[in-house]
């Protein structure tokens, strides 16, 4: 039994012009200490999909299909009492900007503090305070006896998501959605967040579902990568099958527009075009309309490709994916 089940799921928000068709039958497991990217551009899915499995979306959302099991239960069959014993204490959350995910009026001991306090009632003052200096210390927080009395201002951005990653591991959960935890660092501590996890996982042995825009970062980490787009799966393979065998343009076109992939005196490449509009979402293939790898055929624009098995671990939704297996990235 895989620790993290996702069938079928279907998620619409309700707005003003109709619903928004954000997720549109997305299915994925997620194995006990395993390390899962799920990448894809903005209003792809990606956030969608963790938040609905931790019950934290907004009040317009509405789950029209499918369903999550963590543990095998049904998630969606929980009471709000029940999930609140599940989060920060078997499956944690690290948000992207940890500036608003930490209280600023609280010092930061406190707020790692209540986090132990709330599943461990029984934990005295002096045991709490032990674990939270021992979690900042893990996560590589000098000087800890005076930092942790301070308040979120009085950290850079790098420490501030230090704080929130040891938030995540203070109850050593089985489970842990980082929603882009370096959007908003520069490339040397996004480096050292990235390694930190990475650290945590092998270490406490626990799973992890990383978010990004940037698949050459989620793949430097991750055991299976997730190529989302307009609210679907496209792709879903191994990092290593990911760049040497991708089987979808999409995935293909995300490749290419990593900065150093072609000569450096060549323009960057973009992927032109926009991604659908989920008030009316595709009938045929959802990235017809942006596809330089079509190659003129005429099914691409009258029927949906299925996401099929094209490899031991490699699935792609492509009505090309046996060809482009043969075919180079074009630079």
């Amino acid at each position: 039994m895989s620790l993290l089940e996702v069938k079928d799921l279907h998620l619409d928000f309700a707005t003003m012009d109709g619903p928004v068709h954000a997720l549109r039958g997305v299915s994925f497991s997620v194995e006990a200490g395993s390390m899962v990217g799920i990448v894809g551009e903005s209003g792809c899915g990606k956030s969608a999909s963790v938040l609905a499995a931790m019950r934290l979306l907004p009040s317009n959302a509405k789950i029209t299909g499918g369903g999550i099991s963590f543990q095998g239960q049904q998630l969606f069959d929980l009471r709000e009492s029940q999930m609140r014993e599940l989060r920060g204490n078997k499956m944690a959350m690290i948000f992207q900007d940890p500036m608003t995910a930490l209280n600023p009026v609280d010092r930061i001991s406190k707020q790692l503090g209540e986090t132990v306090e709330y599943h461990h009632r029984s934990a005295t003052s002096a045991q709490v305070r032990a674990k939270v200096l021992k979690m900042l210390e893990a996560v590589g927080v000098p000087d800890v006896e005076r930092r942790a009395d301070e308040y979120p201002h009085q950290w850079s951005g790098g420490m501030r998501q230090r704080a929130v990653i040891a938030m995540s591991l203070m109850n050593e959960p089985d489970l842990i959605f980082a929603d882009e935890p370096t959007a908003s660092l520069d490339a040397t501590v996004s480096a050292q967040v990235l390694d930190l996890l990475a650290t945590a996982q092998a270490e406490r042995g626990c799973a992890i579902v990383m978010i990004s825009h940037d698949l050459a970062l989620v793949s430097e980490i991750a055991d299976e990568v997730l190529v989302m787009y307009a609210g679907q799966i496209a792709e879903r393979a191994t990092s290593a099958e990911i760049f040497s065998e991708s089987r979808h343009p999409y995935t293909r076109a995300l490749l290419r527009a990593r900065p150093g992939w072609g000569r450096r005196e060549e323009r960057l490449f973009t992927i032109a075009g926009r991604p659908p509009d989920m008030l009316h979402p595709p009938k045929a293939c959802n990235f017809v309309e942006r596809c330089t790898e079509r190659n003129g055929l005429a099914l691409c624009a009258i029927e949906k490709p299925e996401l099929r098995t094209v490899g031991p671990s490699h699935q792609a939704a492509c009505h090309r994916s046996d060809e482009l297996e043969m075919m180079e990235v074009a630079l």
